[in-house]
């Protein structure tokens, strides 16, 4: 399973040679081999009944906001109606799911059976039930992604009519056209939407897969302008902060108007990826904060493993320690099923690409029917052999992570056995400096935590070198720089203060 067409070929090529048997042709792989987005698409058939949230209108870069929220009202009216979709999404499945049973009883012992066998593949994809299903989970999906203008010519927006209009055969309420199909297909293939049960009913069906093995990118789903502009504008790239790379943009229709073009595309690309993973329902636990594609990756292997599966994962140890991922890992815990966690930093360059001081974990999640009262770890491992290492395997079980970390239910990280003994014992003697929740009675010393000061979005107060000799600035007592309108002290980051200075 990937996005990119020639990782599929090459992976099917890849199995072919380390399969081959002489005498025996290429064994038919495309039922198996998929191509597609899998974080993005319909994953439960049921959100067709539902409707289209209406989350899924906000307004993307280039979008008309009076027609946003004017498609968002229309949007709630439809959806609230009730018993307009006519389509058992049950029953569509175990159609398919039959087809494909048939499809994979078919041996490909030979080149007839093998064309045989792409033939009934090609017959089951084509087929109307098919065909209907995959139009409607392409409009759900394309609900997000949309050109939400009042430029005359333009598809009329999908809302949760025209799903219900074309489940019950189309034209009934004129909802939806053969524009906004054609619109909802450009985006399915543009995008590379990937419906999972559409792709594997067989699956489905019987509640998941046995076993899921993935080693997905670590990338923020958010465009990072610097990353965009290396390659296409330098200027703008190597801008001092991000003030003056906006403003650098911002003149990019006069001076560049191809290259603002291209930007726009690619940030209405990465915005509605952005609001799919927040608002489409399928990831309630990652899809928040600044979103990286290793968390939503590490829920959605989590949701596709049956009862009695596991599924394991390669993916930043932060899936464990951070923030945005609490929610996730904190839920692994309470339900029992995290099976290990086992964490290296590469100074020995486990991954010759990737930066030695970078964190990553083997994660391994088990099925609902396979609990497991007490996981085990390992952090800082440097070699596999360490993995093996009785004084840095140890385990815990969810009131340990409980006792912990009351407020996050994330991971501490300990290299050993006896550390995290020690730990532990400290721990069940004296509180959390904060225990969120016990109230005021978990906070005696009534703490609380705000941030004084961002330098992202103070950007504009900062005074680089050039603006400093520009303004001609002189430097007075104590490290107080003095300007012609104004007065700034140094800013230095906290880690830079001694922590025992009085």
């Amino acid at each position: 399973m990937d996005r990119n067409p020639l990782a599929v070929d090459l992976c099917r090529v890849a199995l072919w040679l380390e399969s081959h048997a002489e005498g025996r042709p290429l064994t038919f792989l495309d039922h198996r081999i998929r191509c597609g987005d899998s974080l993005i698409g319909v994953f439960d058939l049921d959100v067709l009944k539902q409707g289209i949230p209406d989350k899924a209108f906000e307004p993307l870069e280039g979008d008309d906001k009076a027609a946003a929220r004017a498609a968002a009202k229309r949007n709630r009216g439809e959806r609230d109606r009730p018993g307009l979709y006519q389509m058992d999404a049950v029953e569509s499945l175990k159609r398919l799911g039959g087809h494909a049973r048939q499809v994979d009883a078919i041996e490909d012992d030979s080149p007839e059976l093998i064309r045989r066998k792409r033939d009934a593949f090609s017959a089951t994809r084509a087929s109307p039930v098919a065909v209907s299903l995959r139009r409607l989970c392409n409009l759900w999906t394309a609900a997000f992604f949309q050109p939400l203008t009042t430029t005359a010519g333009t598809a009329p927006p999908i809302t949760t009519g025209a799903i219900h209009d074309l489940a019950a055969g189309g034209g009934r309420s004129g909802s939806v056209t053969h524009q906004t199909i054609g619109m909802a297909e450009g985006l399915a293939a543009t995008e590379r939407f990937f419906h999972w049960p559409l792709e594997f009913p067989e699956v489905f069906e019987d509640g998941g897969f046995d076993v899921m093995l993935s080693n997905p990118p670590w990338e923020r789903v958010k465009l990072q302008e610097q990353e965009f502009f290396a390659a296409r504008d330098n200027r703008i790239a190597t801008a001092p902060n991000k003030a003056a790379r906006s403003a650098l943009i911002k003149r990019l229709p006069q001076e560049n108007p191809f290259l603002h073009s291209e930007f726009t595309a690619a940030m209405r690309g990465a915005e509605g990826a952005s609001l799919f993973l927040r608002h489409s329902g399928r990831y309630p636990f990652c899809g928040r904060g600044d979103i990286n594609t290793y968390a939503v990756f590490a829920e959605l292997n989590r949701n596709l493993t049956a009862p009695g599966g596991r599924a394991g994962i390669i993916v930043p140890t932060g899936i464990a320690t951070d923030d945005t991922t609490k929610l996730y890992f904190g839920d692994l815990v309470q339900t029992r099923t995290l099976a290990s966690l086992f964490s290296f930093e590469n100074e020995e360059f486990v991954f010759p690409a990737v930066h030695h001081a970078a964190k990553f974990c083997l994660l391994t999640t088990c099925g609902q029917a396979k609990l497991v009262s007490r996981a085990e770890f390992v952090f800082l491992a440097r070699r596999v052999r360490h993995l093996y290492d009785v004084a840095r395997r140890f385990t815990q079980g969810a009131e340990d992570i409980r006792l912990l970390s009351p407020n996050t239910l994330t991971c501490k990280i300990l290299r050993t056995v006896r550390d995290a003994a020690i730990v532990r014992a400290i721990h069940e003697r004296l509180p959390v400096l904060d225990n969120e929740g016990l109230g005021p009675r978990g906070n005696p010393w009534s703490l609380s935590v705000r941030r004084v000061l961002d330098m992202n979005k103070a950007s504009t107060l900062r005074l680089c070198t050039e603006s400093r000799d520009r303004r001609a600035g002189s430097q007075g007592k104590g490290g107080l720089t003095v300007l012609p309108s104004a007065s700034t002290y140094p800013k230095s980051p906290a880690k830079s203060a001694r922590s025992w200075a009085v």
